[in-house]
This record gives structure tokens, C-alpha cells and sequence, in this order.
């Protein structure tokens, strides 16, 4: 029997389909439990995913999304954008933000001012959050983003108090941790 036939007889295009949306965040269409065929979920892994080293696996995994850093000088001004462009289906569940700060800019407060996955906006409130409520050390931090696909911007503007004087600097680099799926 074919990867062909498997999927003709599991009905592919349905049962898959609540798998892939569930994964996203969507609400699932119909459970997954009822299928209309014998043909068990393995079968079809088997069949479509070919036992070789380096394969992708089935289905979603956690990984990581880059964003770009940002560094706040004298000439910078006072807001700058973080911003990802990803390649793949994310949902961002972790936001890590590392901020490194010269001497004379280590009194100057660090913010971010909304997480924003496309045209929504991710926070419940107007106000900035701090930045450190998002360090590698932070803990129950979890967030539920929004799901994001290839071509949909993801931007975090982040703030400063003040601008750093000169000769001084504040770098801010940050990742966000989400499921993605092959």
C-alpha cells in the first residue's frame, strides 16, 4: 500500500487539517479520535515521513525566533523596534530579552512597550512592561502568543528612559521560544 492510499483512506484532508490547527492555537474542527478508515496515525507517519536519518519529525517541536537587536547611544533616540521575520508557522510562548548597558547608562530604565504579532497587539494593557520581567532568569513568564505565519511582521518596540550620553550605550538582543511544525 502507498502513502497515496494511506491517505486517500484516511481522509487526509480533514482529520490532518484539526491536527495542523490545533497545533496553531485554532479550535479543532472535530476530534481527532474519529476516523473514518482503519488506517492508524502511525501507518500514515510511516508512510509519509521515510525512516532516514535526518528526516524531519512528524509534527510540532519547540525552537527559537531570533529578533534583532536593538542599541540605544547618544544620536539613537529614545525608541527603537525589534522586529522577526519568520520563515515558518510560529507560536511564541517565551520572550527572552538580554539588555547590556555601558557605566554611565546603568540608571536608565529599559521597556518594552507592546508585543506586537502582526496588526494585534499581545499585552492586556497600555502600559510598558519592564524589560527584566523578560531576562534568561526569569521565571512563569510563559505567554500564549499569537500564531504567526511566513510574511506577518512581528515587532517589539522597546524604550528608554533617557538617552544614554555620549560615549555610552544600551544594547538590547532578545529570541522568543514558540512551537513550529514541519
Amino acid at each position: 500500500m502507498t502513502a497515496l492510499d494511506l491517505l486517500a483512506m484516511s481522509g487526509f484532508d480533514e482529520d490532518m487539517m484539526g491536527y495542523d490547527d490545533m497545533l496553531m492555537g485554532a479550535r479543532r474542527r472535530r476530534p481527532m479520535a474519529r476516523r473514518r478508515s482503519g488506517v492508524q496515525p502511525n501507518q500514515l507517519r510511516q508512510a509519509l515521513v521515510p525512516a532516514v536519518p535526518g528526516a524531519p519529525s512528524f509534527g510540532g517541536r519547540m525552537a527559537p525566533m531570533g529578533l534583532t537587536p536593538v542599541t540605544f547611544t547618544s544620536t539613537s533616540g529614545t525608541l527603537l523596534n525589534m522586529t522577526a521575520a519568520p520563515n515558518k508557522a510560529f507560536k511564541g510562548s517565551r520572550l527572552l530579552l538580554v539588555v547590556v548597558r555601558t557605566a554611565g547608562a546603568a540608571a536608565i530604565a529599559v521597556t518594552i512597550n507592546s508585543l506586537n504579532i502582526g496588526q494585534s497587539n499581545n499585552t492586556v494593557s497600555a502600559q510598558p512592561l519592564p524589560v527584566e520581567g523578560f531576562a534568561p532568569g526569569a521565571f512563569q513568564v510563559e505567554l500564549a502568543m499569537d500564531p504567526v505565519t511566513p510574511g506577518i511582521s512581528v515587532q517589539f518596540p522597546i524604550q528608554v528612559s533617557a538617552a544614554p550620553g555620549a560615549g555610552e550605550s544600551i544594547i538590547v538582543t532578545g529570541m522568543v521560544i514558540g512551537l513550529t511544525y514541519t
